[in-house]
């Protein structure tokens, strides 16, 4: 079992999730393509984010990670005409948060994030309210840090689990 789902698979939040939203990871990330096969093999949904124009990014449902291709900036994405937006349901609140799994590129103790410099996650949170989300994100080790810069607009993690399963 991937050690990711390991630890999710545990909190309440993953029991309730419908979909679970998800980055498609990259090399340099936590590795998430084990863990996009164990939730869709327990019959949840996942939803996938797309990069559009302007910094916008928008999340799609799959069922089958065959359903991606690469898009902008290399990443793998939902791409076709299967496309099935995931349109953030209104009920969603601080008691009854959306999961999101985050990607990023360094973390820190105090569950602070570092993406990759274009804002798409930060802006997303925004949008629809960061209150609405719990927000995981994944790590390698040597990816966590003791303090990492933060700016105004970023926003923090609720969890960190770390490819060890350390959690944070």
């Amino acid at each position: 079992m991937n050690v990711f789902f390991e630890k999710l698979h545990k909190l309440s939040v993953f029991a309730q999730a419908n979909p679970v939203m998800c980055y498609v990871s990259t090399p340099k990330e936590a590795n998430t393509i084990e863990l996009i096969n164990e939730i869709l093999a327990r019959n949840k949904k996942v939803a996938v984010p797309k990069v559009g124009s302007g910094f916008s990014m928008d999340f799609y449902l799959i069922s089958d990670l065959c359903e991606l291709s690469t898009g902008k900036y290399g990443l793998q994405e939902p791409m076709g005409k299967s496309d099935t937006l995931y349109t953030i349901p209104c009920e969603r609140s601080p008691q009854n948060p959306q999961l999101i799994i985050v990607p990023g590129v360094e973390f820190d103790v105090n569950k602070n994030r570092k993406g990759h410099g274009c804002g798409y996650y930060d802006r997303y949170f925004h949008r629809y309210g960061a209150h609405n989300f719990y927000k995981i994100g994944l790590a390698k080790d040597c990816q966590i840090k003791d303090a990492i810069e933060v700016r105004p607009h970023d926003v923090a993690m609720d969890l960190i689990i770390t490819e060890s399963g350390r959690i944070i």
